[in-house]
């Protein structure tokens, strides 16, 4: 446990390669209240490994995790492996900066689940001429991303691009203005973001996000085993805000695509001067969005692919038929009416009983089984009866009254 200022770091500041930093721990690894845990490089050598081995890691209230490369080393390799989750809260962060002309390294996640909320970030930014690195999230349950500024980010701030980041996980659920991003901030592309879940649930701002400034549009790729979802105001956007043209969205769903039409959920890829990117969705179902052959978005909920001042892109939908499990028969069968219903005794002489359905023609049934019918409902061309006992009292003046079935009345009313 870091706490309260307390650090932990090593450095390499010459032209040797940096070291192996390693802290491993049975139970849990906690960095609380600004504390900070670092791995710095800022030589001509490239930097060192930063590794972190425990069954539960969490970052609270400022506390740091970070492996910075500032010379024109390259940048090294900071993992987390954790059995049981990792979690960043409270405006904590874990990074991984290269700021010089090396390229930048990578950044692991391997947890069980993983949960950033209420400011907690995890990035990897590049702000030098160097390629940015990659940043990877393997999480087998789940990853929640929760609250404003609670972000999951890959940036190059520089020239130099910026590279990948790759989630896999099983469900993923983005909300309250949390986001996950790729951008490009400097005249570098945005980089990419792949993302392969199980479900991803998009919820009151939540945002999957690729900008840059002047260079090309980040791509953004999701391939999803059930379902998509958006709602309240969130989206999936590639933007392009100079020079340069809008990225790609490439989403594969085995099950729905799903927003409400009033909500204003987008998925758009746009730009401005250049030409906006591309959209294709495949699914079994695309819900809630408005007509894609209108491009610009709306207050309602839309698929855009537009640039402001240059050529739009296309927006492609593929729904896959609807396959039944069983094949449905050519033609319909005969309709099967049982002749009889459960067997009950009478309330008098217990004997038994049957029960019957009963077909009248133009007479229909009674809004419910208690009910009387109505007068229309008797049309003596459709009754024949010859009504033998004292419960025909009320029907004699009948006299042409026909029943298709024997019937017993009592009180005005048919049973």
């Amino acid at each position: 446990t870091l706490d309260t200022g307390g650090q932990v770091s090593a450095t390499t500041s010459g032209s040797g390669q940096g070291g192996i930093l390693s802290v491993n721990a049975q139970d849990f690894v906690q960095v609380f209240n600004n504390a900070r845990l670092s791995f710095d490089s800022s030589g001509t050598g490239d930097a060192g490994q930063l590794g972190i081995n425990t069954r539960q890691f969490t970052l609270d209230t400022g506390g740091q995790v970070s492996a910075t490369t500032s010379g024109s080393g390259q940048g090294g390799i900071l993992s987390v492996n954790a059995q049981d989750f990792v979690q960043v809260f409270n405006n904590a962060r874990l990074s991984f900066d290269s700021s010089g002309t090396g390229d930048a390294g990578q950044l692991g996640i391997n947890t069980r689940q993983f949960t950033l909320d209420t400011g907690g970030q995890v990035s990897a930014t590049t702000s030098g001429s160097g390629q940015g690195g990659i940043l990877s999230v393997n999480v087998q349950e789940f990853v929640k991303i929760n609250g404003a500024g609670s972000r999951l980010n890959l940036a190059s701030l520089g020239s130099g691009d910026a590279q990948e980041l790759n989630i896999n996980t099983g469900d993923l659920t983005v909300e309250n203005q949390g986001e996950i991003s790729i951008s490009g901030l400097g005249t570098g592309r945005a980089g990419d973001l792949n993302i392969k879940a199980r479900s991803i649930f998009l919820n009151q701002q939540g945002n999957l996000l690729a900008r840059t400034i002047s260079g090309e549009g980040g791509n953004i790729r999701l391939e999803v085993a059930e379902n998509l979802i958006l709602r309240y105001n969130s989206n999936i956007l590639t933007e392009a805000l100079g020079t340069g043209n809008g990225g790609n969205i490439s989403i594969t769903a085995g099950g729905y695509v799903l927003a409400i039409l009033s909500e204003n959920s987008d998925i758009a890829a746009t730009a401005i001067e250049g030409r906006g990117g591309n959209i294709f969705v495949r699914a079994l179902g695309i819900f809630g969005f408005s007509n894609p052959g209108r491009l610009v978005r709306t207050p309602q909920s839309d698929l855009s692919a537009s640039s402001t001042l240059g050529i739009d892109g296309i927006a492609v939908l593929d729904v896959e038929p609807f396959q039944p499990e069983e094949q449905l028969p050519g033609q319909p069968n005969d309709p099967q009416i049982g002749t009889g219903c459960q067997v009950r005794r009478d309330g008098m002489t217990q004997d038994l009983t049957r029960s019957r359905f009963n077909i009248t023609g133009r007479g229909g049934l009674a809004p419910s089984p208690t009910d009387a019918l109505s007068g229309f409902m008797l049309s003596p061309s459709f009754i024949r009866r010859e009504v033998e006992s004292d419960e025909s009292q009320g029907l004699s003046d009948l006299s042409t009254l026909q029943l298709l079935w024997q019937c017993q009345v009592k009180n005005s009313r048919i049973e």
